[in-house]
């Protein structure tokens, strides 16, 4: 009996592009420092307006007590956590 022998044709990868080890290494990007501010003064804004429903009942006439100190909590950490990212990115 005869052995036949086939013979594949060697596979191509496409090899992509690689970005540099110290792509993100730098300076943040304009856009993430854009983004951290708007978070930033979103987050105070709610904030005030949290705490002035929690004292004066001024926008919400404190419908629920519970749910200001829970927005003013949260609206705190958030604050901490931006102003933490903008200290990364400089």
């Amino acid at each position: 009996m005869g052995e036949t022998s086939t013979v594949e044709a060697p596979v191509r990868v496409a090899r992509t592009r690689r970005p540099s080890v110290s792509a993100g290494a730098g300076r943040g990007s304009s856009m993430e420092k854009g983004l951290c501010w708007g978070a930033l003064a979103i987050t105070g804004i709610l904030t005030l307006v949290f705490l002035l429903d929690m004292f004066s009942g001024f926008p919400f006439a404190q419908a629920s007590i519970a749910l200001d100190v829970f927005a003013v909590l949260s609206g705190g950490v958030l604050i901490y956590l931006c102003i933490d990212t903008i200290r990364e990115l400089r």
